[in-house]
């Protein structure tokens, strides 16, 4: 489903650290390796990331931010096994530093991806007693539900968490998508467009409201939207609509140029 959205990236914190005792020089520079290593992370240089990784391990370090920064790294390779091969570690980082929010964030995608929707649900239960105040617990637990095809109960956390977030980005996109599936265009464009406004070049979100706008044969905007989203994200889906748009407006060329797009 193109709209069902994990989106842990969105709502991860900028949470402290682990509580950790006063340093000394050791875990000062146990802490600036594990500084670097998060930097190359964020860039994407995973092979160097584990190399330094690996190095503090076999030097004997044990710390919730090493389990954390393990399981990035496996859920960082995208391969069929990289979300099981993440959970242990995040498991660990968590049971090492109970109260600390991002390893949660992290596992519960990690258990969705992998199929493990009860302690995904499980987490996101947590997560809504640590965060009480956040839209994360409730957006997570609609999830949780959407996957379910729980629909009814999804709308219940997903307005739970748009009343504690009004834009909160992934509660808007799949609560955008049941009104669709309820027949309420009206809202579902409402929320389509606050999420566009919120995020301008998110490739989705244009996608979507163009779904839209050619359900409600408003086929200039339809093209507008679906131009946008290929702009931003060019795949062979949404050269099919445009090409589709094309059909039904008699345009020959810009069906021929959209079709040799779609292949």
């Amino acid at each position: 489903m193109r709209c069902l959205l994990i989106c842990c990236c969105f709502f991860l914190l900028h949470c402290s650290r682990p509580v950790e005792a006063p340093p000394n020089t050791q875990a000062i520079n146990h802490a600036s390796t594990m500084d670097s290593i998060q930097a190359q992370l964020d860039k994407g240089d995973i092979e160097r990331a584990q190399t330094a990784l690996t190095k503090a391990f076999n030097d004997g370090y044990e710390h919730p931010m090493a389990f954390y920064l393990q399981g990035r790294i496996y859920l960082a390779q995208s391969n069929k096994n990289s979300a099981a091969n993440s959970i242990p570690w995040f498991e660990k980082a968590i049971a090492a530093s109970p109260a600390w929010i991002e390893p949660r964030l992290l596992l519960a995608q990690a258990c969705i991806a992998d199929k493990r929707l009860r302690r995904a649900e499980q987490l996101f239960e947590e997560l809504n007693a640590l965060l009480p105040e956040g839209a994360t617990g409730p957006y997570g637990l609609g999830l949780i539900d959407m996957i379910d095809g729980k629909d009814d109960q999804a709308v219940i956390h997903f307005d739970e968490a748009l009343k504690r977030n009004p834009n909160y980005g992934p509660a808007l996109m799949n609560r955008a998508s049941i009104a669709g599936k309820r027949g309420d265009h009206t809202y579902q464009r409402e929320l389509l467009e606050r999420y566009i406004a919120l995020d301008p070049v998110n490739s989705q979100a244009h996608f979507a409201i163009g779904v839209l706008f050619h359900k409600l044969n408003r086929l200039n905007d339809a093209t507008r939207s679906f131009k946008r989203s290929y702009e931003l994200n060019p795949d062979t889906e949404t050269a099919r609509r445009l090409a589709d748009l094309a059909i039904q407006k008699q345009d020959e060329e810009e069906q021929k140029y959209w079709l040799e797009r779609a292949k």
